[in-house]
């Protein structure tokens, strides 16, 4: 995992000011933006110039349908469910809320202080709303389906204006084969900053449902190892996708 233990330092500025003057302009059609880190900028013109996201969008869509999931799947979600919610008092302390989403953006769940729920329901940020780019706009959850390794998305760096009020800060748990996104794990606080041990958590939280994942696979198909081993130089070897066996 890249930067697996580390989260890239904000842009400039605390939030509006000098990203915020950025964003202005950017969502005016400029782009020139050097205040603003290049993963940030790189999803705003994902979010511009690809998915036509509203930058005045005040809330996240509703989740336009339910995904069918594999039991694999199911391992993530309800690992990372526990890791969130092990850690819901201590969210809700700061003021955030924990959630997390399945591969389209989708919010499964959520956890955290009553207070800061209400206030996020008020923008969507609640379970069978769509926090994807494409949906949402740049957001901890939609850029960490986008990133390898944890995402923090920062006041003003929110594609949607609706958003620059949050800081959130995600992780992805992808397939053990295809390295496709699976599940994000995900921490919003509202006008607060996170402590410094959210990625930390964060990664272990991906790392240790990782494990499992690979377990999980392992126990369930005794050719996954040999099928998922690195190639050998020069053997042009890829792995291909890995398919769950049929079900007696």
């Amino acid at each position: 995992m890249v930067d697996a233990h580390r989260l890239e330092p904000t842009s400039a500025g605390p939030g509006r000011g000098t990203v915020y003057e950025a964003w202005e302009r950017f969502v005016q059609g400029e782009d020139h933006v050097p205040a603003v880190r290049p993963m940030v900028a790189i999803s705003w013109h994902r979010c511009r110039e690809q998915y036509r996201v509203d930058p005045l969008l005040t809330g996240a869509p509703v989740a336009v349908e339910e995904t069918e999931h594999t039991p694999e799947h199911d391992v993530v979600f309800t690992e990372l469910g526990f890791r969130a919610a092990t850690m819901a008092q201590e969210v809700g302390n700061l003021g955030g809320v924990a959630t997390v989403t399945d591969a389209t953006g989708r919010i499964l769940a959520e956890w955290g202080d009553q207070a800061t729920l209400t206030r996020a329901a008020d923008a969507n940020l609640a379970p069978w709303f769509c926090w994807s780019e494409s949906a949402s706009g740049t957001n901890g959850m939609g850029t960490a389906l986008e990133a390898h390794g944890p995402v923090l998305i920062r006041g003003a760096e929110h594609w949607c204006r609706a958003f620059h009020n949050w800081v959130c800060a995600g992780i992805a748990v992808r397939d053990v084969v295809t390295r496709d996104p699976i599940a994000v794990l995900n921490i919003s606080c509202w006008r607060s900053q996170l402590p410094a041990s959210t990625a930390g958590w964060l990664a272990n939280a991906a790392t240790k449902t990782q494990c499992r994942l690979k377990t999980h696979a392992r126990d369930s198909d005794p050719s996954w190892s040999r099928r998922t081993r690195r190639p050998g130089p020069g053997r042009g070897w890829r792995s291909p996708r890995w398919t769950p066996p049929a079900r007696s």
